[in-house]
């Protein structure tokens, strides 16, 4: 429950967000969405090698893994190679893509955590260290004892961001279609404990934080929004939205910005990360966004670190009201 509900004077989240961090950032408009997208792609397209890559991780293999040595964070994740070169629709959230655990890492670089609940695996392939950059402009929803709620959208097969930040707040839910949530709750499975959870069987009797995994499709997204809203979050809408490269075609923009509005209030902070592929389609977006009623703010490069900045973007994204 966040800070609003429980009636104390103290700021929201969203509130300390806005005034600590969004000063730091730059509110796109409909005047300088061309000059924003531009400047973006230009700088990018210079330094990374990821501009015509299609993002994945690995998509040679069914096992993929996650370390954060300043945390203790080390992961195993299972994702499925034969569902994403199936025929099947829907297979690109099978696998893991580099942009999550680069914003899982700027995130706990930010946060300064200590040693979460994950389980130790075996040592990283795949392993981000620190930025020595400036990136001060996480939101304070993570850490110890926080009262947090997340509803992540597009959490793909391996549930990474849920394995990683689930342990860091109060409550989380993890999202996508229904296909590929099977492989989600084994990943949380095998990586975490300590959570309780109506989704995902738990061996835990010492439960310290909350952790679903259900179904959103964000084509017909109202009743299983409502589902979630008033079995987890308790009629509240959560702290913070976070989607991590969601958007690869126009086909999926109108129903994720529909989506995001359908399940973020005026205290809601939703965090986009976008790895940088078509200018156009990540113009259509943005625009997207801001004609539904958003406001959207771009993160500076400073502010990313040097992981994040090589062809990826993050956005903050707010919801003023209908």
């Amino acid at each position: 429950m966040s800070q609003s509900e429980t009636g104390d004077s103290e700021d929201t989240p969203h509130q300390v967000m806005l005034k600590e961090d969004l000063i730091r950032t730059e509110e796109i408009t409909q005047d300088n969405i061309s000059d924003h997208v531009y400047e973006l792609f230009s700088s990018h397209t210079r330094r990374s090698a990821n501009a015509q890559s299609l993002g994945f991780v690995n998509s040679g293999s069914d096992h993929v893994t996650f370390s954060h040595d300043a945390s203790g964070t080390e992961i195993d994740l299972h994702q499925s190679t034969a569902i994403l070169n199936s025929s099947a629709a829907s297979t690109t959230g099978a696998v893991l893509w580099k942009v999550s655990p680069i914003f899982a890492s700027w995130v706990l670089d930010c946060s300064t955590v200590p040693k979460n609940s994950a389980k130790k695996g075996k040592k990283s392939s795949y392993t981000y260290t620190p930025s020595t950059a400036n990136l001060s402009c996480t939101p304070k929803l993570f850490g110890p004892g926080n009262t947090s709620s997340v509803l992540e959208l597009g959490c793909g097969a391996t549930g990474l961001l849920a394995c990683v930040f689930a342990p860091l707040v109060k409550t989380y839910v993890a999202t996508d279609q229904a296909h590929l949530l099977k492989l989600t709750k084994k990943n949380i499975e095998t990586n975490l404990s300590h959570y309780q959870s109506q989704t995902i069987p738990s061996q835990s009797n010492k439960a310290k934080y909350r952790l679903e995994c259900m179904e959103l499709d964000w084509e017909d997204a109202e009743e299983s929004w409502n589902k979630i809203k008033d079995n987890v979050f308790e009629g509240h809408y959560p702290d913070l939205v976070i989607a991590c490269d969601t958007i690869y075609n126009e086909y999926l923009i109108d129903p994720f910005v529909e989506t995001l509005k359908l399940v973020s209030g005026p205290e809601t902070v939703i965090m986009v990360a976008q790895q940088l592929r078509l200018s156009d389609i990540f113009e259509t977006f943005i625009t997207a966004l801001i004609e539904a009623g958003l406001r959207v703010f771009a993160v500076p490069e400073q502010l990313m670190g040097e992981d994040f900045a090589q062809g990826y973007s993050l956005h903050l994204v707010g919801n003023d009201g209908p």
